[in-house]
């Protein structure tokens, strides 16, 4: 595409490979920029305040170990870190309500046997908790790049598969039982010497197991997703991912065996998730609250697809609310017909932060330097002082 301006009529004639897989309201579009990816743009003028999308069930999703006790784990309702009296101890989840217990119990017992994959997943995870060790120091010598991460993830494919086949065996013989009793083995190495982050990544990639079985959909759309960063940055974490990965797949009843998804994927979706995801912040549960996502405490993230076509701007068109598991996005001011709309990803801070602040901030975090209208003012007036 060799047009850096576009009408209407250019943006309806385009087709966007991925976009079909995303239902949008009429009023918005999706369009492949040239080599800048995939933005959204208003096919109409907008008004201020306008409801533009809210999210569906469809996302991945995580809280955090420290906090599972006071997050409900399916409307996210938080309490000003009270603890929920409503648990299932043996999946390691709570809700505020008996309403929310019931749809989400009935949600995960829609697949035979991803009830009891949960709580393998548990019973894992608790035994981590139990080990005192300290993860070894010489393991971050290496800062992995994109190719060294590619390869390792593709080399523990054929390991993942003897997996896969040791489970579809009625009688595994003694090199498959010993294969599965090492996988499990390394996976509760200590990674971190914080046992409740070594629980978060166990659990954030049972997650991506869990929604491939319930919403194999979710997944496919993650994948024609783009990153711009790699999902770990020191050795010990790539490390880490794969190990918890391998011992994951083990932990599957046969019947799920199938849902299992391939060490490639599973890297793809570990580099979209961090480029990609919305935090979970105690801020913005159910009241709109004065303090920016950052002066709040993190308590998960969201991984939701269809949001991941939103590109940033320190000066955005859009506000993003979330009221429990529901994103709403709605404009901030005038927005004129094929124009593209941004939202943040600085939860707020975007206000108060100088420009060098900001770009390093979305460095750090989203693997990019903002040019955005605002940054690109700023920076030439500093350049000009």
């Amino acid at each position: 595409m060799d047009k850096t301006n576009y009408t209407s009529d250019d943006i309806e004639s385009r087709y966007t490979p991925g976009a079909g897989w995303f239902i949008y309201p009429p009023q918005l579009l999706i369009l492949i920029k040239q080599n800048k990816g995939i933005g959204v743009f208003a096919k109409r003028q907008l008004q201020p305040k306008q409801t533009l999308y809210e999210t569906s069930d469809e996302y991945f999703s995580i809280i955090y170990r420290r906090h599972w006790k006071e997050v409900c784990a399916f409307c996210y309702n938080y309490d000003s870190g009270l603890d929920w009296k409503l648990k299932e101890n043996h999946i390691g989840v709570v809700f505020c309500s008996e309403e929310c217990r019931s749809k989400f119990m009935k949600r995960i017992e829609i697949a035979p046997d991803l009830h009891a994959f949960l709580i393998s997943v548990e019973e894992f995870s608790r035994k981590r908790k139990q080990l005192k060790t300290a993860p070894d120091p010489e393991d971050d010598d290496i800062i992995p790049d994109r190719r060294i991460i590619e390869e390792s993830w593709t080399d523990s494919q054929n390991t993942l598969l003897d997996i896969v086949n040791t489970l579809a065996s009625d009688k595994p013989n003694k090199a498959q039982r010993k294969l599965l009793s090492e996988v499990q083995a390394a996976g509760l190495r200590a990674y971190d010497e914080d046992s409740d982050t070594d629980i978060d990544s166990i659990k954030n990639l049972a997650s991506y197991i869990a929604t491939n079985v319930l919403s194999p959909s979710t997944v496919a759309h993650t994948l024609t997703l783009s990153s711009t960063i790699e999902p770990c940055t020191l050795s010990r974490l790539l490390d880490q991912q794969i190990n918890h990965y391998l011992a994951l797949v083990s932990l599957l009843p046969p019947s799920l065996s199938q849902y299992a998804l391939s060490a490639p994927s599973i890297a793809k979706i570990l580099a979209v998730d961090r480029s990609n995801s919305f935090g979970i912040w105690s801020g913005s549960s159910d009241l709109k609250c004065t303090h920016t996502e950052e002066r709040s405490e993190l308590l998960g993230s969201m991984l939701v697809p269809s949001l991941s076509r939103f590109n940033h701007s320190c000066s955005p068109t859009v506000s993003k609310q979330r009221s429990r598991h529901t994103w709403t996005f709605s404009t901030t001011d005038v927005v004129n017909a094929d124009q593209e709309i941004f939202i943040t990803y600085l939860g707020g801070d975007e206000k108060t932060l100088n420009v060098d602040d900001r770009r390093q901030r979305l460095v750090n975090g989203w693997g990019f330097i903002c040019r955005c209208v605002k940054c690109t003012n700023e920076s030439t007036q500093s350049d000009i002082d």
